[in-house]
């Protein structure tokens, strides 16, 4: 086996970053300050375009350096390039090469220095926490009587003592002694104590941290010490909850304290003991606390705390048994606050957390046992929410966001902020849905008649409250559909100096859409539309065409997303004169162009449906309308491959490689679609004849049942394949959108359920001809599970169900008349799809980067030459880098493993890149080696490795010693990442889609015979424990 020690310069990705940290090198031998500081700043880049260790420990070792040899202020630049590089700290294998050359400056002459060196030390907390030499630097300096080296001592303390558990133990004594020392003053004392919340790793060291802060209780009694005090023994409590009980009854206690400031910090870490531990809560806590709550004396922003408790409790599992009966008869209930706070018609914040607390109730009760009188009854909380809605705004200021000063509270009160008013709405969302008998009821609200243009951003949270409650109850707001958009028209122009916000136009312009998706708006109700928000966002001549370019955009994929694809491709058209690059340009003619197909296929179904008034499927005379509804099909097909090619012109980094395939695909269904109804056409009116025949012979014989047709015809076969092709490039496109979001996946396992519809029902009509029995079996074709916010394609799964049975059960010779399924397909075809968000936006973007080594170079020519004795180990480097644009960077599916495929191929010796496949005895392509390797994420690192076996390539032994040395043989050895998130589904990537394969090429040295006596019969031996499948090419 050959051991590759190449080094850091001998490898492709080293040449990179080695030439870079030379290019670094010489802003940093400057002698120009600034030149110094710039080279430092550019070493995160470094480590994000190279994450490998191997270049990881090369930056650091480099940075320590600099550290050790430079001034002060480039050591502060230093420790801020650190604190941007944490992430890469686990993939450090020379952390104690970096501690030894760090210590010694802890003994500086310099307070500044050993400060800086301190701050070093906690923001690489992840390679010294176990680090004892680290451990008593910190601690010796935490006395320090220089404030600058004694804060940077209590910092590092920060960073050590939540992971550390050697650390922690250390600190403990020391913290309680400077605590209860005199001499300390108070401000270190202040900044002391807050390290208590991280002495929870022993049992030892919690009992002493919460004596000691118990006591300071009894000793200091400011309010600066009581609150902090407090919040550290809940934090405390929090992550080791031994006296949970003890410490809910001190904040309870200090309830009754006089001063406001104080009871509100209890109030507010009882919230967080709610939230983190509800299980150690009891039922004498929540009477308390209720108890609180009905002291007149209490504030307005406590009673909004305690519903805050109340709530976090309620979405824990103990909520069934926290809010049953009190102790006591005579005990007030969670019932009776919230009761309280909604017969009170001034809404403020606290009446808002009552909904809250009272929508979660309800809901509780219906996914438990809760008894129903710890609960509001659903009727009698409708009556509550509804008359709350009707009220006033409290607090209603000149520049309420509503042009009216006495508008509902949702829309002006300036109290309540958005996100709980979202998350309101949310919550009657869940109620709705799980009661939906009241939801008629919210008629009598008249929420459409608050929704406008320009409605501010309450208005467009009000929008999307009410197209949430449409997607989810579809029934709903359905008479309000054909007066909506004239209503937001005429409201536009009653309000010509309000403020235009544009998520409040766009959500608007949503409901607006989704209310009218039964049908195009026409072109007289889009010149309106787009009138009005022309109206909203300028002066009021202005005309549709003058909207604000990026708004238009906005505004046609709004459209599109919710099926209104006429009025997105008049708006693409209009954009397109406008741009200003080829790109930009090309991107749009592909929309208008798909948005156009859509549109029109759409409309002239419709238009079929309705001229033809078609009900009865059951007749199987020739349909004219059969010829229009093929032609149109066939045009969409042509349209979107004219798009599909526009977005293919885009290009550039961004890589249009979904909406490319998307539209691609939604093109093969409408062919597959326009073939089936020729087929099935055809077949009916000739096929009849030939069955005609068979069902007399068969009559005439002396068999009673019916004998079936011969053979399968070919129109069936080839139907069948192309569907079950259209349904392998959904499946491949499925497994290339890892970043999409969840409404995406919706939609495309919609179309996949409807492609497998058709795929069932032509598998069915193919099993009649291979059974002895005529009558078609539409069983299997099933229909899909059903979310609640289901997909067009989802909805018409039904229909086409119904009308596959209606047939079953009605046609007597169901083989032979197939005039039913143009039916089928024109009802497909009268479905506008919903564009999928991924189309247009993502929200994650994974990016997957692979090494191998050894490598001869960076150019896909260059060439390892190796020698073959036994194998050749292969080492696979990668990282998988994963960016969010959700708040606080959250993943939507977070990668935790990859599975690496290495594939070894012979290649031909002139042009490296074409891999020959050697036709052989099994007529078996050139594979010569594959196998596969799981890893798991290190943060984002993985790497494994790989034992290559090639074929012997022995001299054969002959009688003469004069034989021509046999060529040497190139293999082409390819690496591709397959990744695996949390739920076990693989996610196979592509160049395009962010995941490229990484190829190296090597070759073998031919080896003598007197080299090697029994190479060639060993070569093509498999080691069991490397998993991989060596396949001979011989």
């Amino acid at each position: 086996m050959t051991t590759d020690t190449q080094q850091l310069n001998e490898t492709d990705i080293g040449k990179d970053a080695n030439f870079l940290i030379m290019e670094l090198n010489k802003g940093l031998q400057s002698v120009n300050l600034g030149e110094q500081c710039k080279a430092i700043a550019q070493f995160p880049n470094l480590l994000e375009k190279y994450p490998f260790p191997i270049v990881v420990n090369s930056i650091f070792l480099k940075i320590t350096q600099i550290f050790c040899d430079g001034t002060n202020y480039l050591r502060l630049c230093v420790l801020r390039a650190c604190r941007t590089c944490q992430a890469h700290l686990e993939k450090l294998t020379v952390c104690d090469d970096i501690v030894r050359k760090l210590r010694p400056f802890t003994e500086s002459n310099d307070p500044v220095t050993r400060a800086l060196t301190l701050r070093l030390f906690g923001t690489l907390c992840q390679i010294t926490r176990e680090h004892i030499g680290v451990h008593h630097a910190i601690l010796k300096q935490i006395e320090s009587h220089y404030m600058v080296e004694a804060d940077a001592a209590i910092w590092s303390s920060h960073q050590l003592a939540p992971i550390s558990s050697a650390f922690a133990v250390s600190l403990c004594p020391i913290l309680c002694k400077l605590l209860g020392s005199l001499s300390t003053e108070l401000e270190v004392k202040l900044k002391l104590l807050r390290l208590g919340k991280h002495m929870h790793h022993g049992v030892q060291i919690v009992e002493q941290m919460r004596s000691c802060l118990v006591e300071m209780l009894t000793v200091y009694g400011t309010v600066e010490f009581v609150t902090n005090i407090l919040d550290t023994l809940t934090v405390l409590e929090s992550a080791a909850p031994l006296h949970t009980s003890e410490q809910l009854d001190l904040l309870l206690g200090y309830l009754s304290d006089e001063r406001s400031i104080v009871r509100q910090k209890a109030l507010r870490d009882l919230g967080t003991l709610a939230r983190n531990v509800p299980h150690h809560w009891e039922r004498k806590h929540v009477t308390r606390l209720c108890l609180h709550y009905m002291s007149s004396s209490q504030a307005p922003v406590e009673q909004e705390e305690v519903f805050r408790v109340f709530y976090h409790l309620a979405c824990s599992s103990q909520a069934v048994d926290l809010f049953e009966s009190g102790l006591e008869d005579s005990d007030p209930k969670v019932t009776d606050c919230v009761r309280d706070a909604l017969l009170t018609f001034q809404v403020t914040r606290v009446t808002l957390k009552a909904m809250q607390l009272a929508c979660k109730l309800t809901l509780l009760q219906t996914a438990s046992d809760l008894p129903s009188e710890c609960v509001l009854p659903p009727g009698q909380l409708i009556c509550l929410l509804f008359a709350q809605f009707l009220s006033k705004s409290s607090s209603c200021s000149d520049n309420a966001e509503s042009p009216s000063e006495n508008g509902p509270w949702f829309l002006t009160s300036t109290d309540i902020s958005p996100e709980e008013l979202r998350h309101t709405y949310s919550l009657l969302v869940q109620f709705f849905s799980a009661y939906p008998e009241y939801a008629p009821n919210l008629y009598k609200l008249r929420l459409t008649d608050f929704v406008q243009l320009d409605g501010g951003p309450r208005g467009g949270i009000l929008c999307e409250f009410l197209s949430t409650l449409k997607t989810r109850l579809p029934s709903l707001f359905c008479d309000q559909a054909p007066t909506f958009l004239a209503q937001l028209c005429n409201r536009v122009s009653e309000n010509n100096n309000s403020t235009s916000d544009i998520g409040s136009i766009l959500s608007a312009s949503g409901l607006l859409f989704q209310l009218s998706e039964r049908s195009m708006l026409s072109a007289k109700d889009q010149e309106s539309f787009l009138l009005a928000v022309a109206h909203c966002v300028s002066r009021p001549a202005a005309s549709s065409s003058q909207l604000p370019t990026w708004l238009a955009y906005q505004l046609a994929r709004q459209a599109n997303r919710f099926g209104q694809h006429d009025l997105a491709a008049r708006i693409y058209t209009n954009l397109v004169p406008l741009t200003l690059t080829e790109r930009t340009n090309y991107w749009l003619v592909g929309l208008s162009e798909f948005s156009r197909a859509e549109a029109q296929l759409v409309t002239l179904s419709r238009c079929i449906a309705e001229e033809n008034e078609i009900t009865h499927v059951l007749d199987s005379k020739f349909q004219r309308w059969v010829d229009d509804l093929i032609e149109g099909l066939r045009n969409a097909a042509d349209s979107m491959l004219k798009a599909r090619t526009s977005l293919l012109c885009v290009g550039g980094p961004e890589n249009r490689w979904f909406q490319a395939e998307y539209v691609g695909i939604r093109s093969s269904l409408c062919l597959s679609l326009a073939e089936l109804c020729i087929s099935a056409n055809f077949f009916t009116h000739v096929g009849v004849r030939s069955f005609a025949i068979e069902e007399i012979n068969g009559n005439s014989s002396s068999q009673p049942t019916p004998k079936p047709l011969h053979a399968t015809p070919v129109w069936v076969k080839r139907q069948l394949s192309m569907w079950c092709d259209l349904d392998g490039r959904l499946a491949s496109l499925r497994a290339q959108c890892l970043d999409a979001d969840q409404t995406t996946h919706t939609h495309l396992i919609a179309i996949n359920q409807l492609v497998g519809f058709f795929i069932r029902l032509l598998e069915s009509i193919d099993s009649v001809y291979k059974s002895d029995n005529c009558q078609l079996l539409l069983s299997s074709v099933g229909l899909p599970t059903q979310s609640p916010r289901a997909d067009p394609f989802i909805t018409v799964l039904p229909e086409l169900h119904k009308i596959t049975q209606l047939y079953s059960k009605s046609s007597p010779n169901p083989p032979s008349k197939l005039a039913w399924i143009p039916f089928l397909v024109l009802r497909v075809a009268q479905v506008a799809s919903h564009w999928p968000r991924f189309f247009f936006q993502r929200l994650q973007t994974t990016n997957v980067r692979l090494v191998l080594l050894p490598k001869a170079g960076s150019g896909p020519d260059d060439v390892l030459t190796i020698n073959n004795e036994v194998g050749h180990m292969v080492q696979v480097m990668g990282v998988v880098q994963q960016r969010s644009r959700l708040p606080n960077n959250q993943v939507a599916c977070r990668v935790t493993a990859v599975q690496v495929e290495l594939t070894v191929m012979e290649a031909t010796a002139e042009g490296h890149h074409r891999l020959i496949r050697q036709h052989c005895s099994g007529n078996r392509p050139g594979l010569v080696f594959f196998a596969q390797r799981s890893a798991q994420l290190q943060r984002d690192y993985f790497h494994c490795e790989f034992c290559v076996r090639f074929h012997g390539h022995a001299q054969p032994k002959t009688g003469t010693s004069q034989q021509q040395r046999p060529p040497d043989k190139l293999y082409s050895i390819r690496a591709t990442p397959i990744l695996l998130d949390a739920s076990g589904a693989r996610w196979r990537l592509t160049r395009a889609s962010g995941a490229p394969k990484e190829t190296a090429l090597v070759r073998v040295e031919t080896l003598h015979s007197n080299q090697t006596g029994i190479l060639s019969s060993s070569t093509n031996q498999v080691d069991q424990s490397d998993n991989n499948t060596p396949i001979s090419a011989s």
